[in-house]
């Protein structure tokens, strides 16, 4: 995991981004795509080929760290539209005891103007 947030790190911190949105699917470029409508223009999936389990863990640790750092740059720059909005880490219906490990993590970002 953390090579995965050193990915995610790296992206963010670029001084070009000026947003991102985060998130696991097991259908990551499905998923990523249909954020296009949001305007992001990056996109790029990392294969973790996590549990459900993991996933959601992912998930709920990523946001618990940027909402108790909310001086960070991965906190300001995390879709400002959906940041403090009540958080539901979500793994699309999937029962987190289930024996898969086919979920992906991926990040959608846009760029400065």
């Amino acid at each position: 995991m953390d090579d995965l947030l050193k990915k995610i790190l790296l992206i963010i911190e670029s001084e070009t981004v000026e947003g991102y949105m985060v998130g696991v699917s097991v259908e990551p470029y499905k998923s990523g795509r249909s954020y296009k409508r949001f305007g992001f223009e990056g996109f790029a999936v990392m294969k973790t080929e996590l549990t459900p389990l993991q996933a959601k863990r992912f998930k709920q640790s990523y946001y618990d760290y940027i909402h108790n750092h909310k001086n960070s740059i991965y906190y300001k720059k995390y879709n400002p539209k959906n940041r403090d909005d009540a958080f539901n880490p979500s793994i699309g219906g999937v029962d987190v005891n289930e024996k898969r490990n086919d979920f992906n993590f991926y990040i959608v970002w846009w760029y400065k103007k």
